[in-house]
C-alpha cells in the first residue's frame, strides 16, 4: 500500500508544502519529494512525440511526389534481418516516406546482402521524372562490422556508406571518421545520434504540411512503425551537478528500428550535402528539364524532321565550362 507523508503526526502540512516549494525546480530534489513525501513512484517523463497524430495524417501516394528531388536510404542490421527505409526529400527539407522493407535472413550470409543490393539498385517511380534512383545510403556497422564494411567498401562509388553512431550533445549529424574500420581499408562516417534524433523529433512535431521540414508518410506505414519511430524520449539527468541530456527508450517500448533507419536516411542526405549537392538547384534543374523535354516533344510533333540540336536549352541545363589553368615554371 501507499501512504503519503500527510498522515504522519510528526510532519505538518506547512512543512510538506515548503518541501515541495524547495524541490519543484530541481529534478533530483523533486524526485525525492515524490518518492518519500507523496509515497508515489517517480516517472521521468522526457521530451516525446506521440504516435497517434502521426498515424492519423498518413497520405495516399505510391510513387515519389513531383517535388522530391533526391532519395536516400537507411539500413539497420539485426541478427535475423535487415530493415531498410527509402525516403524522398524536397528542396525545403520535407520528407516523403516511401515505405519500409524488411529483408529476412541471416546477415552473416551473402544472400541477404545480395537482396539489399538489388533493392538499392531498383529505381522508384517518380511523378515528375518517371523514376528516380537512390542517391545515397547509410548502413549501420555496429553489428557485423566486417560484413557491413565489405558490402559498403565495394559500393563506395555508389555512395553506400558504413556508419557508426556516436551519442552526445552537439555532435554533427555526419562527420567523416578519422580512422578506419578494423582490418578493413574502409573509410566511414560517424553519425551524431542525439543530434539526428533532435532533428527528427522537431520535424515530427510540425503539423503544417506546407511548412519546411514536414514529414509525410504513405499508407504502407502501420501502427507498429510509428510506435518504433516515437519509442525514445529526451531526458535530463544531473551528474555531480552537471546537466546531461540524453535519449532513452520510453517505458513499455522495446524496439526503435524505425527511428534508427529514418536517422540513417537523414544522415545519407547530409552526406550528399557535404559532397556539394544543392537541393534547391537540383529542383530547378528538374523543372527546367521537364519544360525542355515538353518543348522538344511539341517541336517533333509539329515537324518530325526538326533538328533537336537547334532547340535552345535553358542555361541551367548547359554544362559549366571548366577554366583552363596554365601553370608557370621557373
Amino acid at each position: 500500500f501507499l501512504l503519503w507523508e500527510g498522515y504522519s503526526p510528526w510532519v505538518s502540512l506547512r512543512e510538506i508544502v515548503q518541501g515541495f516549494l524547495d524541490a519543484k525546480d530541481d529534478p533530483e530534489m523533486l524526485k525525492t519529494f515524490i518518492n518519500t513525501s507523496l509515497g508515489e513512484v517517480w516517472e521521468d517523463k522526457g521530451e516525446r512525440v506521440e504516435e497517434d497524430k502521426l498515424i492519423q495524417r498518413r497520405e495516399t501516394y505510391t510513387s515519389a511526389p513531383p517535388e522530391v528531388v533526391v532519395i536516400t536510404a537507411g539500413v539497420d542490421v539485426q541478427d535475423d534481418r535487415l530493415e531498410v527505409e527509402r525516403i524522398g526529400w524536397t528542396a525545403n527539407n520535407q520528407s516523403y516516406g516511401l515505405g519500409k522493407k524488411i529483408l529476412l535472413g541471416d546477415p552473416g550470409a551473402q544472400r541477404i546482402w545480395d537482396d539489399l543490393d538489388d533493392l538499392l539498385l531498383t529505381p522508384i517511380p517518380h511523378d515528375l521524372v518517371g523514376e528516380m534512383s537512390i542517391s545515397a545510403c547509410c548502413v549501420d556497422s555496429g553489428y557485423l562490422t566486417q560484413m557491413v564494411g565489405k558490402f559498403c567498401q565495394e559500393r563506395w562509388n555508389r555512395r553506400v556508406w558504413a556508419i557508426k553512431g556516436v551519442a552526445g550533445e552537439g555532435r554533427p549529424i555526419l562527420k567523416r571518421a578519422p580512422g578506419r574500420i578494423k582490418k578493413l581499408n574502409l573509410e566511414f562516417f560517424m553519425v551524431g545520434t542525439d543530434t539526428v534524433k533532435d532533428v527528427i523529433y522537431n520535424r515530427l512535431k510540425i503539423d503544417n504540411p506546407a511548412q519546411p521540414g514536414y514529414c509525410h508518410f504513405n499508407m504502407d506505414y502501420d501502427e507498429n512503425h510509428f510506435k518504433q519511430l516515437t519509442a525514445e524520449e529526451a531526458k535530463i539527468s544531473y551528474v555531480k551537478g552537471r546537466k546531461i541530456r540524453y535519449y532513452a527508450l520510453r517505458p513499455g517500448r522495446k524496439r526503435n528500428e524505425a527511428l534508427d533507419i529514418f536517422g540513417y536516411s537523414l544522415a545519407a542526405l547530409e552526406g550528399l550535402k557535404l559532397y556539394g549537392m544543392n537541393l534547391r538547384r537540383r529542383w530547378e534543374k528538374m523543372i527546367a528539364q521537364k519544360d525542355y523535354n515538353e518543348k522538344v516533344r511539341e517541336a517533333v510533333e509539329h515537324n518530325p524532321d526538326v533538328n533537336i540540336q537547334t532547340i535552345e536549352k535553358p542555361a541551367i541545363l548547359k554544362p559549366k565550362r571548366r577554366r583552363r589553368v596554365v601553370g608557370r615554371f621557373g
